[in-house]
């Protein structure tokens, strides 16, 4: 498999909504130089992908829509519309590209709303 990068992901799967998250790309390139790094989501298995980030080293312009470190994106304030799949693709030439697995991510409301606000207790003296 030599010439063709190792892709693994770090996409969690359950988040709160409001809350920051990392997603990584993690790739071995074996000696060969990144042409470009895209990311791509899609709500379900039937909605078509659409790529939201794309790092390409050698140009003069980086498409960023989130912050990012090269290999990690930051997703801020996530959401319930960030909830689906998730997959990155890393390119070593113009025409080579190697995409990773599909992972989903979910997000919460509900695990949001009761970490940082807890149900009220309601007190009532015995009759």
């Amino acid at each position: 498999m030599a010439g063709h990068p190792i892709v693994t992901m770090n996409v969690p799967k359950s988040v709160s909504e409001g809350s920051d998250v990392q997603l990584s790309c993690l790739h071995e390139l074996y000696n060969t130089s990144l042409y470009s790094l895209k990311w791509f989501h899609r709500k379900d298995v039937y909605s078509e992908e659409r790529e939201f980030f794309r790092y390409t080293p050698r140009a003069k312009q980086v498409k960023q829509l989130y912050k990012s470190m090269g290999e990690t994106v930051s997703l801020d304030k996530v959401s319930a519309k960030a909830s689906g799949l998730y997959k990155c693709e890393i390119t070593l030439t113009e025409i080579s590209h190697k995409p990773s697995d599909e992972k989903f991510m979910s997000v919460s409301y509900l695990l949001h709303s009761a970490l940082c606000h807890p149900s009220p207790i309601l007190l009532a003296p015995k009759l």
